[in-house]
């Protein structure tokens, strides 16, 4: 699988959740901040990766991540890139109905949207599919603190930073930490 996945410019990486795919170049992840800053067809080249098989939930669940960034920097049309990041959420979750990170990724696309009730909702879904992951904990806790429960939110976020003495950096940077 990793072998398939590099033959698309793309990295298999292991975390607490699974498996995790992510743009490599010369065997070397891509920070999503260089990322934005490839050309479109470079960007489109990773997207295309993730459409040939579009099965895998935890993947689409991070491109909803990675147009989450490119709503928040100025990267093309902002309301379309949170309309992406939404739909591409929506659909991990349908691939992938056990899977703790596309449950928190859509409550993290959901806040985007205002629509807390929902986003709480998915978050808390989250924390009960995985509930010794610190890294869902902490995502967890910044959605409920966006919909105003900010004592609930200070419990999880301590939770999952007693949990998870280091967070995973994929899971880091998908909750926008």
């Amino acid at each position: 699988l990793s072998d398939r996945a590099q033959t698309r410019g793309i990295g298999l990486v292991r975390t607490p959740m699974g498996l995790g795919l992510v743009p490599i170049r010369d065997g070397e992840v891509i920070p999503p901040d260089e990322f934005h800053k490839l050309p479109d067809a470079e960007q489109a080249r990773f997207k295309q990766a993730l459409d040939a098989d579009p099965g895998y939930g935890d993947a689409l669940a991070l491109l909803s991540r990675l147009e989450m960034a490119r709503a928040g920097n100025g990267f093309g049309n902002p309301d379309e890139a949170t309309r992406r990041q939404l739909r591409y959420a929506t659909d991990a979750v349908a691939l992938s109905p056990d899977s703790a990170l596309c449950h928190a990724m859509l409550a993290v696309a959901l806040v985007a949207w205002r629509r807390y009730d929902e986003a709480i909702e998915r978050a808390l879904h989250a924390i009960e599919l995985a509930p010794g992951s610190g890294e869902i904990a902490v995502i967890a806790g910044l959605v409920l603190a966006h919909g105003g429960r900010t004592a609930d939110a200070q419990t999880l976020l301590e939770q999952g930073l007693r949990v998870e003495k280091q967070l995973n950096p994929l899971h880091a940077w998908a909750a926008g930490i």
